[in-house]
Order: C-alpha cells, then sequence, then structure tokens
C-alpha cells in the first residue's frame, strides 16, 4: 500500500541563537504538534551550509530519510521543522516552496549585535572558539570573503527577502526575540492562532529558558548537556519542569561573573549592522531602532 508523502506544515527558520529551541520545547507540549528529536534535521540547507563547521551535525541528506522523521505522527497533528539553518542558507527558502508550497513559516528574529554574542558563547562552551569575542569579530570583519558564521547570520535583510519574495502574508510570520522575551505565553499563544491549532500550552510548561547564555561545565555533564535532546522526551514524562531546571542550573550551566559584551565590542556590531537593520525595519514594518541603543 503507498505511504503519502507528508511534508512539514510549519517551518519555525531561525534565526539561530534567537530563541527558537524556546519555541520547539514550549510546542512539543501540545498535542496537536509532533516534531522530529532531535530538533533540527537541516534536510533543506544546501550542502555547503551544511559542512559549515560544527553548525550542523544532525544533518538528514536524503529525502526519504527526512520523510521517514515524520511518519509517526497522527494524521489530526501538524508537523513542524526547526531547522534554524533555513534562514541562513539562501537557498532554503527555494528549496522549501518547491517541496511545501502551502507550510506556513516562521522567522524570529534577534538583535543581531546580541546574537552574535550568544553565538560566541555557544562555540566557546564546545570548544571550537578559543578567540576573544573582540579577536573573533575583528577577524571576520577583516575578511569579508571567509567564513564569518558570528557576522553573516545576522545580516537578516537578505535572509527574510527570499520568504517575503515566495510565500504569502497569511503563511509567514515574523516576530521578535524581544516579543518572546517580554512574554512567553503571548507569544506562543499568537503562534498557536497563526498555525491555526485549538487549545493552549500550560504556563507551567514554558516556565524555563532553553540554551539560556553560559558556560556549561566540562566533562560528563557537557556531553549530556549537549544531547539534552535525546533525553527530553523521558524527562518530561519523569520529572517535573521546575526540577528539570533545577537540575539543568546546578549541574549543567555557570554563569561566570562578567559574562558580558564589552562596549567596545557593542560598537563596532552596531556600525556593521546598522544598513541591515534599517533594511530588515523597512521589510517587516517593525521599529527596530532599539537594536541600535538598547544594551542586552
Amino acid at each position: 500500500m503507498a505511504v503519502d508523502i507528508r511534508w512539514p506544515d510549519f517551518f519555525v527558520v531561525g534565526a539561530m541563537r534567537s530563541g527558537t529551541t524556546s519555541i520547539y520545547n514550549y510546542l512539543r507540549n501540545h498535542p496537536g504538534m509532533f516534531v522530529t528529536v532531535p530538533k533540527e534535521p537541516h534536510f533543506f540547507a544546501c550542502e555547503t551550509c551544511r559542512n559549515r563547521g560544527a553548525l550542523i551535525s544532525s544533518a538528514i541528506g536524503d529525502e526519504r530519510g527526512y520523510l521517514k522523521s515524520y511518519e509517526k505522527a497522527r494524521a489530526d497533528q501538524l508537523v513542524g521543522d526547526f531547522s534554524v539553518s533555513n534562514l541562513w542558507c539562501q537557498s532554503a527558502a527555494r528549496r522549501i516552496f518547491d517541496k511545501a508550497p502551502r507550510a506556513k513559516i516562521i522567522i524570529v528574529l534577534r538583535n543581531p549585535v546580541d546574537r552574535a554574542f550568544s553565538h560566541y558563547l555557544l562555540r566557546s562552551d564546545q570548544q571550537s572558539e578559543s578567540r576573544t569575542f573582540e579577536e573573533a569579530i575583528n577577524s571576520e570583519i577583516s575578511t569579508p570573503n571567509g567564513e564569518r558564521c558570528y557576522l553573516d547570520i545576522g545580516n537578516y535583510a537578505s535572509q527574510v527577502s527570499k520568504y517575503l519574495e515566495l510565500f504569502p502574508p497569511d503563511r509567514l510570520s515574523i516576530r521578535l526575540y524581544d516579543d518572546l522575551a517580554r512574554s512567553r505565553e503571548s507569544f506562543i499563544s499568537e503562534t498557536l492562532e497563526f498555525l491555526e491549532l485549538p487549545g493552549e500550552i500550560r504556563s507551567e510548561d514554558m516556565n524555563f529558558r532553553a540554551n539560556a547564555g553560559g558556560v556549561v561545565r566540562g566533562g560528563v555533564f557537557s556531553a549530556v548537556y549537549k544531547n539534552r535532546h535525546y533525553f527530553m522526551p523521558v524527562l518530561q514524562k519523569l520529572v517535573s519542569k521546575g526540577m528539570r531546571t533545577n537540575i539543568r542550573d546546578r549541574l549543567f550551566v555557570t554563569k561566570p561573573p562578567g559574562l558580558a559584551m564589552g562596549d567596545r565590542e557593542r560598537a563596532l556590531l552596531r556600525s556593521y549592522y546598522e544598513n541591515d537593520i534599517a533594511e530588515t525595519a523597512r521589510l517587516i514594518g517593525r521599529d527596530l531602532s532599539g537594536w541600535l541603543t538598547t544594551a542586552a
């Protein structure tokens, strides 16, 4: 008997380090939602993007394997893809549209200055970055044709425009990380409304932030934390949300004093992103002037 091919009903495409993992963990608590484990299959990213350092370690490159990751979804569930590479990979929007033209797209944008620093902390934790933040940023600015993971992912205007060109307004939701930080309950409620998914997610199931900035303890704790998506389904059934957060904070995440971006680096990045922020604001119809004046 032939099996129906089912592509995702919606995509949360990024941006990277903009709260997408928290959104993933919130939405997966809804009974009408089916998401992949791990979070990001990265199927629609081109080969070049898939091979960008350690950014994509869980990529599913073949179509059969990708579709198989959704085969356990019930007919009454929405299925979603949360691969953040789908925003910064320039060919992903067209690839998604070609396979799933009726899908809904959710984009979450974070102040690119703060996003870059958050990304730096992540790579430092993964032991793939040994430079200071200032050294890393100056190196990327001085090598415009090299691999610039901190800077390029925050150049949102060209990334967002790809989706605006392909998907109609009723299938495209562009939100800000600031919206999520201000009220996760309102953010998720509006997301469910956009997805036309009835019901709600309990506040107690959103009482945490995933991938909060910090440094993960080394050794076995770091290994467990990096593979937490495999353990999350079991933990969610056996351990309360408050207890999971307490375990995470005590065993895995530390926040050393002084872990903040310097004024010099912030000024440098604001100058770099100024024009792109203005163009992004025009494209999405939001006032983003605070990104150039407000510290994190």
